[in-house]
């Protein structure tokens, strides 16, 4: 079933978003697809008002649940 809802992303630097809703759907992909299939996937980039506070909470609980040293 596909899915309403698409994958949100914070962007972190030019090279790295952090994903905070889809992280499922957006594994699922990474398991089935290898880089020589380029699959393009298209994601909702969300910009906040301060990026960094938003990006400093999503580090930290990325470090509580041990995704991150």
């Amino acid at each position: 079933m596909p899915s309403i809802f698409g994958i949100k992303v914070v962007k972190q630097s030019e090279q790295r978003c952090i994903v905070f809703e889809g992280n499922g759907r957006l594994n699922e992909k990474v398991e089935v697809f290898q880089p020589e299939d380029h699959i393009m996937l298209v994601v909702e980039q969300y910009h906040f008002k301060n990026n960094s506070n938003i990006i400093r909470r999503m580090n930290r609980v990325l470090r509580m649940n041990g995704l991150k040293n």
